[in-house]
């Protein structure tokens, strides 16, 4: 995979706990056309705060699945994916235009899934 995330024509997800930056690199590393770094359903919720540091230094390589909106872990999700430059945003449970509009108001220049 490159440095950059391309959802057009690929064939393989693979999705990675950002509670084990450990395999986040190995994921990279794997040959699936999109990494997945979860930060929800992967993640306990006294995990949230450590799992969004996982993202410094690689997550500008992959897909990050957030929390859903309404959610308590939301908003430190869209602040943690902004400040890792994160191309795509993966938004569960989305009901609703503005819940994508709130993604990229805060995230910015990223693709929402």
């Amino acid at each position: 995979m490159s440095n950059t995330v391309d959802a057009v024509g690929a064939r393989s997800l693979l999705f990675v706990p950002a509670t084990r930056p450990d395999r986040i690199g190995k994921a990279l590393a794997s040959g699936a056309d999109i990494t997945i770094i979860d930060l929800e359903d992967a993640v306990a919720p006294d995990d949230k705060e450590a799992a969004r540091a996982a993202l410094a230094g690689v997550a500008h390589r992959a897909a990050v699945r957030i929390n859903a909106c309404g959610t308590p872990w939301f908003d430190g999700d869209l602040a943690a994916c902004r400040d890792a430059k994160v191309p795509v945003v993966i938004l569960p449970k989305a009901e609703q235009p503005v819940h994508v509009e709130r993604v990229r108001d805060v995230v910015g220049d990223c693709a929402v899934i």
